[in-house]
């Protein structure tokens, strides 16, 4: 009986060591796929705020060429209208024909990936260096994304008022400025004029340069931080 009761107790040990392997085995079979899931989750968020960064670095690029354009153009009208020899007639034909009120539209940041990220605390699956790098990058998104929207408005009312006392060409405009429509023009008030021009032509002016200096700064922030991001996978 001595015998048999100690056979049984080593035979439960043994059992009760092989069910606590088992186990550990099993734990650690979970813990490995729990971290190949999240170096997954962590590889394909990383690729997607990468791929954010590049599709704004392209877009700012051609934002800023564009708003350069823009800027250049106005510079050059303005000499052209400051000229000796411009006479009243001369600044209506600028206002009908050659005054160029359009703007260059922002379309936004692309920080989907980021914002979704830090709505869902999956943030963390990031290293500190790379969460502070893109904090540090959402600062000056957001800001100028403000003083962009602040400096279109100011920009739009001016075209509002420019608009509610001459026709000029503007998307969509209701009267036509046709060879039939000349009398709207009859009687026109060159100071007046001159004052709304300027009003007009100082307000687009510091759009452009606050536009300009603002992305620029952006620009270069997203393009270090995406060379942060390439470094950490070297």
């Amino acid at each position: 009986m001595e015998n048999k009761t100690g056979k049984y107790f080593k035979y439960a040990i043994g059992e009760i060591i092989l069910v606590v392997i088992g186990i550990l085995i099993a734990l650690q079979v979970n813990n490995w796929n729990e971290l190949r899931k999240t170096k997954s989750e962590q590889a394909t968020l990383l690729k997607s705020v990468k791929q954010d960064l590049m599709s704004d670095i392209d877009y700012l690029k051609e934002f800023i060429k564009k708003t350069d354009s823009n800027f250049n153009i106005l510079n050059e009208q303005s000499q052209y209208v400051n000229s000796i020899s411009y006479s009243k007639d001369s600044l209506i034909h600028f206002l009908k024909k050659e005054i160029n009120v359009i703007s260059v539209g922002f379309k936004g940041f692309n920080n989907n990936t980021y914002e979704s990220m830090k709505a869902s605390g999956k943030l963390d699956l990031f290293d500190n260096i790379l969460k502070e790098q893109l904090y540090d990058l959402s600062i000056p998104q957001n800001a100028t994304e403000e003083t962009y929207k602040t400096f279109r408005d100011d920009y739009y009312d001016e075209i509002e008022m420019l608009a509610a006392s001459y026709p000029i060409p503007v998307p969509h405009s209701f009267i036509k400025n046709t060879p039939e429509n000349d009398f709207i023009w009859d009687n026109v008030n060159r100071k007046d004029l001159m004052l709304k021009l300027n009003s007009w032509g100082s307000v687009k002016a510091n759009f452009c340069r606050n536009n300009l200096r603002n992305f620029k700064n952006t620009l270069e922030k997203t393009k270090v931080v995406l060379k942060i991001m390439e470094k950490g996978n070297d």
